[in-house]
């Protein structure tokens, strides 16, 4: 399909969609509120960096741009490459930097129940996020259920929100704030699980 990709194109393309302002706004406030007025109301911890908050911030910004810009419109309806840049947005780059701006004391109240425990210590252990991941990723595009999300937006939601999902446990082992609770791998471990996942994210990207 042609289309003119212009500066009128970046500039009007965007999904007006009211969940992707909504959703991100109710996120970055939430966080906020707990890292501050609520971790100095209940003293759950002395102080958190800035650079924490800066990271989640930045990272819930980075998954709401690839969603709600024109880069969306660009990946459904020109250009697959676009479409998978998306996706790398939503998994690769907003994830870990949410992680990497989550504090563990925000976290631990969540897993408190032994049952609640056990499951997450599962799910984000190497093999099991590994697989969950990737084979997420490869299910969403063999060509019958791919074709299906561009007619259905509600199962596109769907989709995303799975690659989401999936993306946070991936990497949790490497870049995960409970070691306590969540034990992370060894060094050698997280460095083998980023080398695979860089080279399998490469290999999804068209050339």
């Amino acid at each position: 399909m042609e289309a003119n990709l212009g500066l009128y194109f970046w500039l009007t393309e965007w999904n007006k969609a009211p969940s992707l302002y909504i959703g991100p706004a109710l996120l970055i406030g939430f966080y906020l509120y707990a890292v501050g007025p609520l971790r100095r109301k209940y003293q759950l911890a002395d102080s958190i960096k800035g650079s924490q908050i800066a990271a989640f911030v930045i990272g819930v910004l980075i998954i709401f741009l690839a969603l709600a810009s024109p880069l969306d419109e660009l990946g459904d309806e020109y250009l697959f490459s676009a479409h998978m840049v998306q996706h790398l947005l939503i998994t690769v780059v907003g994830p870990p930097l949410m992680l990497l701006g989550t504090p563990g004391w925000l976290i631990k109240p969540l897993l408190r129940n032994r049952y609640v425990l056990l499951i997450a210590k599962f799910l984000v252990s190497p093999v099991v996020a590994f697989l969950l991941y990737n084979g997420n990723f490869w299910l969403w595009h063999a060509p019958p259920l791919y074709n299906a999300t561009l007619a259905n937006e509600n199962l596109h939601i769907v989709e995303h929100m799975t690659f989401m999902i999936t993306a946070f446990l991936s990497w949790w082992p490497i870049f995960g704030s409970l070691d306590e609770e969540l034990p992370r791998p060894s060094l050698g471990v997280r460095c083998s699980i980023s080398s695979s996942m860089a080279c399998l994210l490469c290999s999804w990207v068209p050339v």
